[in-house]
């Protein structure tokens, strides 16, 4: 593991070196920056030297035509002979021909901490917009692009809003997540798909003939937190329920996202159907107040040993009772819940699935602390009857570049097997990215409950 983070550390460090040893004085944007990609260098300088408008013309349709001959935004640039080496990736936005470009702004939405909110930048009077990161090769995220009126510089606040506003996929590139709507209530939010040469398929390949399960959706008050929320339960296809077994049980934070943007009830409706896990119920928890409720919150492990189970068992009579057949699974903040939860209740939750797991997490009177709250916990109080199963993304490194969410699971991970505590760690080809989550659900439960099938 240590030699594959030297290796990504490596491989930027020497593409960077390429890159700008490529960088000419005269390849430079509109603001007087280096083009780092040696084909938009290549394009200005044709550019500059085509005489009359037609030339120009011509040059501008031939790259274009090269683009989409490649497969669409965005264009990708390696080393030659270097598989392994790291490689260029230039987002690409092509500006309308009556478009006021001096009073817009073009920025990337993307699930890597260095590149998310990034401007696009303006190739001269190209009519080309641009954005080039440096990533490792076998990479994959989901991305979207937004255009609007420029913003005035340092209101984050309203940074995010504006994003929200105006992020849509990129209309250069064909391939879109999720696929067109499967009947699961997707809100319509599409976002494009970047794969680098060298990254693994999708863990589940769509399976047309898997049965569907049922979702059926309910509000559920919380007397412990004075809140009602949405809840969904998921159960599997009725050729399945025939069985005289307890349905395992996956209980599942940000429930509407998975529903809508990792398609939690196809991932379990396959997973079921070619006997990867057993028959498993799910429960799709949705968010009041994220922040509060996500991070350790006792009154949230609360509602969630004494409110939500109970409620749970009086709707379905055939869901287990066994912690060693339930997982409790989120991303992010719900990756964090997800230890916390079954921490406080192991009686009842016994297996984690903590997917980019926000472990950098303290209270605010323990904030100095360096290794993140939770961390310290499984450190240093007894160990506890859970199993973990650990993922974080390569590229989830800090906004600079600098330790993240990778070394807070990495620390993590060193911890709980130093504690003795039964795990599996694995670090996916992405970023913060419900586009990795799909796959992560689908590797990991069959890791998690699989082994309870009979043989």
């Amino acid at each position: 593991m240590h030699n594959k983070r030297s290796f990504i550390k490596t491989a930027v460090a020497s593409m960077l070196a390429w890159a700008t040893g490529l960088v000419r004085a005269d390849e430079t944007d509109a603001d007087g920056a280096a083009i780092t990609s040696p084909r938009l260098a290549q394009l200005q300088r044709q550019f500059t030297a085509a005489q009359g408008e037609d030339a120009r013309s011509n040059v501008i349709a031939q790259f274009w035509a090269e683009v989409a001959a490649q497969g669409g935004s965005p264009l990708v640039e390696r080393q030659a002979n270097n598989q392994s080496a790291a490689v260029l990736v230039t987002f690409l936005w092509r500006e309308a021909a009556d478009q006021n470009t001096a009073a817009q702004e073009v920025r990337l939405l993307a699930p890597v901490r260095q590149h998310n909110t990034a401007v696009l930048r303006t190739l001269g009077n190209t009519g080309l917009r641009f954005y080039t990161a440096v990533l490792p090769p076998g990479v994959k995220m989901g991305y979207q692009l937004a255009a609007g009126p420029k913003l005035p510089k340092g209101e984050r606040r309203a940074l995010r809003e504006w994003m929200r506003m105006h992020a849509s996929q990129d209309v250069l590139n064909p391939n879109i997540w999720p696929p067109p709507p499967n009947g699961e209530g997707v809100s319509g939010t599409t976002y494009s798909v970047m794969r680098l040469p060298g990254a693994p398929p999708d863990a589940l390949p769509p399976q047309r003939h898997a049965p569907k399960g049922s979702l059926q959706h309910y509000r559920l008050h919380s007397e412990v937190l004075g809140n009602v929320r949405d809840v969904a339960i998921y159960l599997p296809a009725r050729q399945h329920l025939a069985t005289a077994e307890p349905l395992n049980l996956l209980i599942l934070f940000d429930g509407q996202e998975y529903v809508e943007r990792a398609s939690a009830p196809t991932v379990l409706d396959q997973l079921i159907e070619s006997r990867a896990v057993p028959p498993t119920a799910a429960v799709l928890i949705g968010n009041v107040n994220r922040a509060r409720e996500l991070a350790p919150n006792m009154l949230f492990a609360h509602f969630m040993a004494q409110e939500l189970l109970p409620w749970l068992h009086a709707q379905v009579d055939n869901v287990t009772h066994d912690p060693a057949q339930v997982v409790v699974a989120g991303s992010s903040l719900g990756g964090l819940a997800s230890s916390w939860v079954a921490w406080q209740h192991p009686e009842l939750f016994g297996n984690v699935l903590s997917m980019s797991g926000s472990y950098w997490w303290s209270p605010a009177e323990a904030a100095a602390a360096s290794t993140g709250w939770m961390t310290q916990q499984f450190a240093t109080q007894p160990r506890k009857p859970i199993r973990f199963y650990l993922d974080v993304g390569v590229l989830e490194r800090g906004a600079d570049g600098g330790p993240g969410l990778l070394e807070d699971n990495r620390r993590l991970r060193d911890v709980l097997a130093q504690r003795g505590y039964a795990l599996t760690y694995h670090e996916s080809p992405g970023g913060h990215d419900y586009l990795i989550w799909q796959d992560v659900l689908a590797t990991a439960l069959p890791q998690l409950l699989g082994e309870m099938l009979a043989s």
